[in-house]
């Protein structure tokens, strides 16, 4: 077969040439008939095949080592804005598989042997699900020796819409412009989906504009109900923490936001069908229940109506946490716990580090307690109910230096109410009973009383480490699709998915959370515990760490 004049004629790597066709035809071609789907779909597999070459290096040089990549990331860095918008749009118009003319056998048993993964109420579209692969894999590598493009334009998507109606005018040459209406509808819809739980992370953390029309919503049921059903999902199984915890993350970032908290408690939720009341037995990780307490804390200032049983599980899951950490404070050396929990650096034990997750367990939900008491007591009144039943879970905390000034705060609030239905004087009272005392009582409850304590925020910030958990995370999304197949035997270590590899790079991504003055903050820096006058760490990394 002869070799095209111009391909011969051209002085550049062969795989550069490669590499720039199959761009070209990423970007350009119609994916619409059978002909044409076919041999789109085939460059898709042909771009995870060559970056496949990253599995074989070690993951610390992971981004550094893959040729091809290389190649994509320094002399094809101009195709960057194209192909990821491409990439989006096929994941988000799910181009679906074209029908031959008149079926036939071969193709129906081609369809069924080599079917797309199929979601509940989605079109089953093998163009979509792999472009939603490359997306992630090109827009997760961070190279140490030069910029990538493919990464960066993820800041740089614009709303189509938003600049066709004049509402915001673009004069941007390096703007990429796709719709958030359909990406946020789709990712809405598909978020069960690992790679659209990644990409919707991805937008959310890397493009301001994304996030602001997220936030923005007037409807923002439409991704806390699916992105609740999936959290609820997962806590049933014994895999599937890595999408967990991302969802979480996204729960984390956009609770930041105070006025999509109250937009929030705006919003009427049906009947769900899904959920049902239940004891999580799954869920243990302490990573997890900081997480879910750090969402809770950002929308404290806003949280009214709490309801009985929710009320009940929180102060439940407190009394739990506090006599766990009572227990485990009994285990260390006789001196004072809250001083061995701030020296300045130590070796710590198992159980000193258990001791120091349940030190700040405990100092997350006092916290979230306080600031529910301080903004919106007269609207809570259920949680005031759940205290009394509880108030013995605090007597214990009082004498802990750190949280001393909370226990008071929350002792005061026990002890008004606490006299208010002694001062009613109930023979035999009723729960309805108690409910009416505590609601006038609370009409007259001056807030003066509490001493003023920090806000509690908490904000994300992604790491730079946090590519040792997506890449492997990537990938293994990559090799469960089955889109090609890959030699398990050949990978890097460093890509190997099992529980402890798994757990290490969540404890990379996750780690750590500080608190300062006024807001408190996600931190991915230390491998264990650091302390300063300024800042604490809330949530103690395990020591063994991930190379």
């Amino acid at each position: 077969m002869a070799v095209d004049t111009l391909v011969a004629q051209d002085r550049r790597f062969r795989a550069q040439q490669l590499l720039e066709e199959l761009l070209q035809t990423l970007i350009y071609a119609d994916a619409g008939s059978q002909p044409n789907h076919d041999f789109y779909l085939e460059a898709l597999n042909t771009f995870l095949v060559l970056l496949g070459t990253q599995l074989n290096q070690p993951l610390s040089t992971a981004a550094d080592g893959s040729y091809f990549l290389e190649i994509l990331l320094e002399r094809l860095s101009h195709f960057a804005g194209g192909a990821m918008q491409r990439l989006l749009m096929n994941f988000v118009h799910r181009p679906p598989t074209p029908t031959p003319a008149g079926g036939g056998m071969l193709y129906s048993a081609y369809s069924y042997l080599f079917s797309a993964r199929r979601q509940e109420g989605l079109t089953a579209s093998p163009i979509a699900d792999r472009s939603a692969l490359l997306f992630l894999l090109l827009c997760m590598q961070t190279p140490t020796h030069l910029p990538n493009e493919y990464r960066n334009v993820l800041k740089r998507f614009l709303d189509s819409n938003v600049a066709e109606s004049g509402e915001e005018v673009v004069d941007d040459e390096q703007g990429v412009n796709v719709s958030f209406r359909h990406v946020h509808q789709t990712l809405c819809g598909t978020i069960a989906v690992e790679e659209a739980t990644v990409i919707m992370y991805c937008l959310i953390v890397h493009n301001r504009r994304f996030r602001t029309y997220v936030l923005s919503r007037t409807d923002p049921e439409s991704l806390m109900i699916p992105l609740l059903h999936q959290i609820y999902d997962l806590t049933e199984r014994k895999e599937g923490y890595p999408q967990l915890y991302v969802l979480l993350i996204i729960l984390v970032i956009i609770s930041e936001d105070d006025l999509f908290n109250d937009t929030l408690q705006r919003i009427n939720v049906p009947y769900q069908a899904w959920y049902t009341e239940r004891v999580v037995k799954s869920t243990s990780d302490a990573y997890v229940h900081a997480l879910c307490i750090a969402v809770l804390s950002n929308m404290a200032r806003n949280i009214v109506s709490i309801s009985a049983m929710v009320a009940q599980r929180v102060l439940s899951f407190f009394d739990l946490v506090a006599r766990r950490f009572a227990r485990l404070c009994g285990q260390l050396p006789h001196e004072d716990s809250d001083d061995n929990l701030n020296a300045t650096s130590f070796e710590v034990t198992d159980t000193e580090l258990d001791t120091c997750i349940y030190y700040d367990l405990v100092a997350l939900l006092l916290e979230l307690i306080n600031a529910i008491l301080t903004h919106t007591l007269k609207q809570n009144p259920e949680l005031v109910y759940a205290l009394l039943h509880k108030r013995e879970a605090f007597g214990q905390l009082a004498d802990v230096p750190r949280f001393s000034s909370i226990v008071a705060n929350i002792d005061l609030v026990i002890g008004y109410f606490h006299e208010k239905l002694e001062e009613a004087n109930l023979k035999t009272p009723s729960a309805a009973d108690v409910a009416g005392v505590i609601d006038r009582a609370a009409k007259t409850w001056n807030l003066s009383k509490l001493k003023t304590l920090s806000i509690l925020k908490f904000q994300y910030e992604e790491d730079e480490e946090s590519v040792n958990f997506f890449i492997p995370y990537v990938w293994n999304i990559v090799h469960k699709s089955g889109a090609v197949y890959w030699d398990s035997a050949r990978i890097s270590s460093g890509f190997v998915s099992n529980p402890q590899t798994t757990r290490t790079r969540l404890e990379w991504f996750i780690v750590v959370c500080r608190k300062t003055t006024t807001r408190h903050r996600w931190d991915h820096t230390a491998r264990r515990p650091r302390h300063d006058q300024r800042a604490r760490t809330y949530l103690c990394s395990r020591t063994h760490a991930f190379d």
